[in-house]
């Protein structure tokens, strides 16, 4: 009997292995699958879960289905809480409620909530995004 698992990992240089908890989480950091590697399950069961991937940090805008406020993603699955809609517009403009994804309360647990965002001047989405070009870095084990 052979099991599958569809599942798509990211290897980290801790030795461990990362869960994409969704296809829209895996776009927030990848454009296709072509660097995907795919293994037996033999293969998979020698690599440990070291937990699951969050959204990269400026990439899109989340919210969770049971709490209507907006959170912008950032380093380390911290997500901050957008005061106002006019800060959310300036950033990414007049359509930014299509940016907008909803995040399972599953996964709730994944994510830490940082300082909320009252200022479209309080913080750079630029500074925030180059903090994690990289699901490594974004875990906090630096460069892969």
């Amino acid at each position: 009997q052979t099991l599958s698992d569809t599942a798509v990992y990211y290897y980290a240089s801790n030795g461990k292995r990362y869960v994409f908890p969704n296809e829209k989480t895996y776009f927030t950091w990848y454009t296709d699958f072509n660097k995907v590697r795919v293994l037996t399950i033999e293969e998979m069961a020698l690599v440990p879960i070291g937990g699951n991937v969050t959204y990269r940090p400026t990439s899109k805008l989340v919210k969770f289905q049971t709490d209507p406020k907006v959170y912008l993603p950032t380093q380390g699955g911290v997500i901050r809480w957008i005061k106002t809609e006019d800060i959310v517009a300036a950033w990414f403009g007049a359509d930014w409620n299509t940016k907008v994804d909803d995040i399972s309360e599953a996964f709730y647990v994944n994510y830490t909530f940082g300082e909320p965002i009252v200022s479209q001047y309080y913080v750079s989405l630029d500074v925030l995004a180059s903090m994690a070009r990289t699901v490594n870095e974004n875990l906090g084990l630096g460069k892969p």
